[in-house]
């Protein structure tokens, strides 16, 4: 039987890159709340300088963070746990617990993660790493 849980809300960002976003020791307070999708390149004006290129339209590039806690009931022996991106531009890699699960290197096309060895009854931390520019 396969259940599926939208993952969307309540996540939180920052457009800043620091290891220590990737583990629960993280401190979140000048991370914004938010719902997914999300596109923080609307946020500013865009600038002939930025990392993205004329192909990128100029948009804000950087490495963002966004993290999301979540709970788990205990999985059975036979299930399979995968978080399903449907897209997330443009380098990603994604974090369950503080441990690598996975990623993806093209921000058009959606993906999966398997973290079923990754994630344990009571309290879980997805964390996923962007970075958006061409370099």
């Amino acid at each position: 039987m396969r259940k599926t849980t939208n993952f969307n809300k309540d996540w939180y960002f920052i457009l800043e890159d620091n290891p220590t976003f990737s583990g629960q020791e993280a401190d979140e307070n000048s991370f914004r709340k938010l719902n997914l999708p999300h596109d923080w390149s609307v946020d500013y004006a865009p600038q002939e300088n930025e990392k993205t290129g004329g192909g990128g339209g100029y948009a804000k590039s950087g490495i963002g963070w966004y993290r999301k806690h979540f709970t788990m009931e205990r999985p059975t022996e036979k299930e399979k746990i995968y978080l399903y991106f449907e897209g997330i531009y443009m380098d990603s890699t994604v974090y369950v617990n503080g441990k690598e699960a996975g990623g993806h290197g093209y921000g058009y096309t959606s993906f999966y993660v398997d973290v079923t060895k990754l994630v344990r009854e009571g309290e879980n931390l997805v964390a996923v790493r962007v970075k958006n520019d061409l370099v």
